[in-house]
């Protein structure tokens, strides 16, 4: 009798790819800060009317960011990092005078952020 187990499934079938970074699998430590930085930029891109709408078109995209965070909170992705953090939009301009929506994260969560770009290789990072 055979005693080797069979091969683990993977995760999601063959070609596909979960739309949210908290969706994967992998999503733990510190890839789930690189999935949530991609997560909330895409939140914010669904968002892009509010940069220019006074401070009521910052409320949906607050609450989608509210809900993310939880979100990442809930599955346990990195407790460290995640927990009791926040992040903060508020509206500004980029040096040619054009609206941004700039999030503000809380000292715990930007602090495991720079952490993790600090070790990350330089040719790993986005310029």
């Amino acid at each position: 009798m055979n005693s080797t187990p069979p091969p683990r499934a993977p995760a999601f079938p063959r070609g596909f790819a979960p739309s949210w970074g908290h969706e994967r699998a992998d999503c733990r430590g510190d890839r789930a800060l690189g999935f949530f930085i991609d997560d909330l930029h895409r939140v914010l891109s669904q968002h892009d009317d509010a940069r220019e709408g006074g401070a009521l078109a910052l409320i949906p995209a607050q609450q989608a960011v509210d809900a993310l965070l939880r979100r990442y909170v809930e599955i346990g992705a990195s407790p460290a990092a995640f927990n009791g953090q926040t992040v903060t939009l508020r509206q500004g301009a980029d040096q040619m005078g054009v609206a941004q929506i700039v999030p503000v994260f809380s000292p715990g969560l930007k602090e495991a952020l720079t952490t993790l770009l600090r070790r990350s290789p330089p040719a790993d990072r986005r310029q």
